[in-house]
């Protein structure tokens, strides 16, 4: 089944999003959430990494999403500003 991009199939994307995720994440560049504002803040789960991407990866399987973003949120942590900031100085708010 098509994952709504030619040429591709379900599975075949998320292995390298969730593995690129996981990099991110083993730094503390990245924190993880549910897609859930209803409270008007990002509240990261608290799991560990190794948790974390199963949790993702399972989540994206069973709902058979096209998109990342009805899985969890992800947004930079303080390390993750930092990291932006020094690879470019412009990214500066």
């Amino acid at each position: 089944m098509s994952d709504g991009f030619a040429g591709t199939r379900r599975g075949r994307r998320s292995k390298p999003v969730i593995a690129l995720i996981g990099q991110a994440g083993s730094c503390d560049f990245l924190g993880w959430c549910p897609p859930d504002l209803s409270e008007g803040a990002f509240f990261e789960w608290q799991t560990s990494p190794d948790e974390t991407l199963r949790r993702i990866e399972q989540e994206w399987q069973a709902l058979g999403s096209v998109s990342l973003g009805d899985v969890c949120w992800l947004a930079n942590t303080n390390a993750g500003d930092a990291w932006a900031e020094r690879a470019d100085p412009a990214a500066r708010r």
